[in-house]
């Protein structure tokens, strides 16, 4: 294997395979387990059997499914014959699946049953799509013009398919979450892809805990992959089998005991958190906490948020064997920026760290034009793991206003420091306008977390006809706890400037979470008023 065009997932994987044909490379949460010779021979069958429907190097195949062992074989499938995988967000309405299929030039389409409905609708508005093809998980009947995905798998020889894979070809096209209008697309290349789990490997805490386990650096891992297999994280955590010899627990869709069980049954190293999923946890009752053992996982990776100093404190007190770290990544140039858990202790819970040694980051002016150390601005970002030819898919407007000479441009604010640290500032989109003044509501979110008696706490604006918007706070109480409006903002009235105290508290049982995991702000912003109290 030469270590340039050659060097492709498929080949890598190869070598795995060679050393270790019966090690488990994924378990689905029921416990079904797959082999590296498994996994091959399937992933041989279904890259063989889209060749016999027709399908070439270069076409595009979507895949709409929760996260589930079909997601590894398909993405296998598709590296080793060239053919672009499009990863479909399946939590969005089918109005927008429909434009992603349609959009994406998509020739054929897999898909779990449970969405027959959605690709129904959205046939006559994907007219390329040619070919649709069902996992299916009941006893669903078979629906005239479908095919089965079984039947594909089964009826297909599990030779490796005779089709010449560079690393730059084009290798999958991901969608952005699209909150706003319809999502945006960024195809990349294969090269592209791997930047993500490689760089990730490089700098997370399993690089250092690994030797200790007496495991070869980065590899022989047993991670739990809880993120979207259709986001960027979970492609990430799904090709790590592909790079270096690993085990990944895939969980269907994050349930707090099912992801305490799984990482207590599968003796789990290392995963992936966000603080709104340990939020959830936390709220459950004494006894299921006690139930499992998490003292097998070395290492916590947070990413798409920055980690509030008592989020820290509570991953760091509950995962009490992990070392823990937070990258800054996004859909169009994958991770750019990594801090430890050590770093964030003794700085600043807004810091995002220092740039990784392939990517650069700086923070400018609309127009490009780099500001001053601590002036606020837009964050530019670029790596390796920028789209081909550094553009949205089909979108030259958004392209426009998103990439300019080779940097990206996704909405970030930011500052940096002396030292070099960069900072998060929080969306453009999430800065409060109140009274004259820009309001971060990173800053207010720290404080009241602080509170003991508040488990959770985000910070919006609503609209104001004083103010423009006020500082409104969304609070979920530690459980059995009473808390006020009054105490809230008592609490952070010597902390926190005049213009940035909460106007308004409301409490909640749960923040609502988006696909990410993240807090879905625009959530609670169309619901002020309505489901809160």
């Amino acid at each position: 294997m030469r270590l340039s065009d050659d060097m492709t997932l498929s080949n890598l994987f190869k070598k795995h395979l060679k050393l270790f044909p019966q090690k488990t490379v994924q378990v689905f949460e029921d416990g079904h387990r797959q082999t590296y010779e498994e996994l091959d021979k399937r992933s041989n069958r279904l890259a063989n059997g889209l060749l016999k429907l027709g399908l070439k190097k270069g076409d595009h195949v979507a895949m709409m499914a929760m996260n589930c062992l079909e997601y590894m074989e398909y993405q296998l499938a598709t590296a080793k014959v060239g053919i672009v995988s499009v990863l479909i967000n399946h939590f969005m309405p089918k109005e927008r699946i429909a434009y992603m299929l349609d959009h994406s030039d998509s020739k054929a389409v897999i898909f779990e049953n449970q969405y027959l409905d959605t690709i129904d609708y959205s046939c006559e508005k994907a007219k390329q799509l040619q070919h649709f093809i069902m996992i299916e998980r009941d006893s669903t009947k078979q629906v005239k013009g479908f095919l089965k995905y079984e039947d594909i798998i089964s009826q297909a020889p599990d030779t490796q398919p005779g089709v010449d894979v560079k690393i730059t070809d084009p290798n999958t096209i991901l969608y952005t979450t699209g909150t706003t209008g319809y999502p945006k697309a960024v195809l990349k290349s294969m090269a592209a892809d791997m930047y993500h789990p490689i760089c990730g490997n490089i700098y997370y805490p399993v690089s250092d805990a690994t030797p200790k386990m007496g495991f070869p650096l980065f590899s022989h891992l047993v991670s739990l992959v809880m993120p979207p297999q259709f986001h960027l994280g979970g492609q990430s955590f799904t090709f790590m089998p592909f790079i270096f010899p690993a085990t990944i627990i895939v969980m269907r869709t994050f349930e707090p005991e099912k992801f305490l069980s799984l990482i207590d049954r599968e003796k789990v190293n290392s995963t992936w958190v966000l603080p709104a999923m340990l939020y959830k946890i936390q709220r459950l009752p004494s006894e299921i906490l006690r139930k499992y053992d998490v003292s097998s996982v070395i290492s916590i990776v947070c990413g798409s948020t920055t980690l509030k100093e008592q989020e820290r404190k509570d991953l760091e007190s509950f995962f009490h064997n992990a070392r823990l770290g937070s990258n800054y990544a996004s859909t169009e140039f994958a991770m750019v920026s990594y801090i430890s858990g050590e770093e964030l202790s003794v700085t600043r819970p807004d810091n995002l760290g220092f740039p990784v040694f392939s990517a650069e980051m700086k923070i400018a002016d609309n127009e490009g034009n780099e500001l001053a150390p601590n002036e606020v601005g837009q964050i530019w970002a670029r790596s390796p793991g920028l789209p081909i030819s550094c553009e949205y898919y089909k979108n030259n407007d958004a392209t426009q206003k998103g990439f300019k000479d080779g940097w990206a441009i996704v909405g970030d604010m930011g500052w940096r420091d002396e030292k070099g640290y960069f900072y998060y500032h929080g969306r453009s989109d999430d800065i409060i306008m109140s009274g004259g003044e820009k309001i971060s509501p990173l800053p207010i979110e720290e404080v009241i977390q602080q509170h003991p008696k508040v488990n959770a706490a985000v910070v919006i604006g609503t609209t104001d006809e004083k103010w423009q918007e006020a500082v409104t706070a969304i609070v979920v109480p530690i459980k059995s706890e009473n808390l006020t409006e009054e105490e809230i903002i008592n609490f952070c009235r010597s902390k926190l400037a005049a213009y940035e105290l909460p106007k308004k508290v409301y409490f909640v049982n749960e923040l609502p979470l988006g696909s990410t995991g993240k807090v879905d702000r625009r959530s609670l912003k169309e619901n002020i008023g309505k489901n809160l109290q």
